[in-house]
């Protein structure tokens, strides 16, 4: 019976569906994925091709953000896209483990868990989640947060009004776009007071999302926000 099962229902690609050996990315997609490893700007996550870089890049050198650090896995590409969309629009919840685990891995190596109060996911305004029914971030936060038995909150922050899609507007208007549009819940302002946040999204392009939270986040007393993402477009931010 257990053999008949395993061939009626073999394990395929999260993201092609080609059969494959396990659950997870075959090889070819695999491949595809440009992995941040230590070649990025210790601020802003501008990445490097050259493998060893540290330090500041020089745009951060003039410029300064609400947050203190960021963090990805991988540089988004196509491949990226693919994922994200997946689990973020059609429904693919069962890619928590994957993306999960892409992330797990980077705060086991890039962060000081010791040093990491709570968990935050950048919240969506009500709208959305009456429509998409899900906030795929808070999805990935309580998976990630059970599995490295960190707190989480995903009510302290949250999202005033609706706002159009980032990707769909120029430079000028995502700032303009975002301003003012996230809040800290009054129920919760309490235990974000002199900690550490780490503030989880899922793209950063410009960093509009993140360095608004985290304006949010200090505003209301949080000692430090480092923010997390799963993947970060090529090039510098230009929130600021």
């Amino acid at each position: 019976m257990k053999k008949f099962l395993s061939l009626l229902y073999q394990p395929s690609c999260d993201n092609c569906k080609v059969t494959t050996i396990n659950r997870g990315l075959c090889s070819k997609c695999y491949s595809k994925i440009i992995f941040a490893m230590n070649n990025y700007c210790n601020k802003c996550g501008f990445y490097y091709k050259d493998i060893g870089f540290q330090g500041l890049c020089a745009n951060c050198v003039g410029n300064e953000y609400y947050f203190d650090s960021i963090d990805y896995c991988v540089v988004y590409n196509d491949m990226v896209y693919s994922l994200i969309h997946q689990f973020k629009n059609h429904d693919s919840l069962h890619l928590k483990v994957l993306l999960s685990s892409f992330l797990i891995d980077k705060i086991r190596k890039a962060l000081n868990l010791q040093e990491v109060d709570i968990i935050i996911p950048v919240p969506i305004h009500y709208f959305k989640l009456f429509l998409r029914q899900y906030n795929h971030m808070s999805i990935l936060g309580n998976y990630i947060a059970k599995q490295l038995n960190m707190e989480i909150n995903n009510l302290a922050l949250y999202k005033t009004r609706y706002t159009k899609m980032q990707k769909l507007l120029k430079l000028s208007m995502r700032l303009k776009n975002l301003k003012q549009s996230f809040s800290c819940n009054k129920k919760y302002r309490k235990i974000i007071e002199n900690k550490t946040i780490l503030l989880i999204d899922d793209v950063i392009t410009t960093g509009t999302t993140v360095n608004e939270c985290a304006k949010v986040l200090k505003k209301y007393g949080a000692k430090e926000v480092k923010v997390l993402s799963f993947a970060r477009v090529d090039g510098i931010l230009k929130c600021v």
